[in-house]
């Protein structure tokens, strides 16, 4: 019964991996920097380098933000996760998988009547908000300028929009 568990856990990895890898090598691989064995391997090890040094604090914080405290509660938000990052993978839109699996928590907690730890969701989301705020204006004059940057794609902007709405539910 643990192994039909265990394969939302390792279909959340393997969206993760189709996702994040791409954000990562797909530049080098595209321009023929790196091959695409060779850029899976490296993410691979690497993945699993940070997740085991520095996954602690995302971890801690996200065991804030509400109690998976069941098997099944568990099983449910990966697969939720895996399902969302996957799907908006495939259909080649950005995508973010803590935004998903924050949306998948609050559900899970939604569902099952658990309390939720809106000052945990707060952090979270002020990381996200401080996140977006630097990459799009690291500088206060670029802020003021950024119309002459060129429009960004609007799905971009909706999808993000989305996944923050996804998570606050």
């Amino acid at each position: 019964m643990f192994a039909i568990f265990l394969t939302s856990g390792l279909f959340l990895g393997w969206s993760l991996g189709a996702n994040d890898a791409a954000n990562v090598f797909g530049t080098a691989v595209g321009t023929r920097m790196i091959s695409f064995r060779k850029a899976a391997i490296f993410c691979g090890i690497f993945v699993i380098f940070g997740a085991v040094i520095s996954g602690a604090g995302a971890a801690q914080t996200l065991g804030e933000l509400g109690a998976v405290n069941a098997i099944a509660g568990a099983f449910v938000v990966a697969l939720a996760a895996a399902v969302t990052v996957y799907w908006l993978t495939v259909l080649g839109y950005p995508v973010s998988t803590t935004q998903a699996i924050v949306g998948a928590i609050i559900g899970w907690d939604l569902f099952s009547g658990a309390l939720i730890d809106f000052g945990a969701l707060e952090k979270i989301v002020l990381s996200w908000f401080i996140a977006w705020v630097r990459h799009d204006y690291p500088f206060p004059v670029r802020a003021t300028l950024h119309f002459l940057d060129g429009p960004r794609p609007a799905i971009y902007d909706l999808t993000q929009l989305v996944m923050l709405a996804w998570a606050a539910i």
